[in-house]
């Protein structure tokens, strides 16, 4: 999970706001948490 919010935060991106809001997803999720699931869920 360190690698995937490492690889999001040092990204570049057009739009900072959606990239704050996936930082503070990253951070709301627990260790045991599948991160493709709940990028699926946060899309519907």
């Amino acid at each position: 999970m360190d690698q995937v919010r490492r690889n999001v935060a040092e990204a570049k991106v057009k739009f900072p706001e959606k990239q704050a809001e996936l930082l503070k997803l990253l951070d709301e999720m627990g260790e045991d948490d599948n991160p493709i699931i709940a990028f699926y869920k946060l899309k519907d």
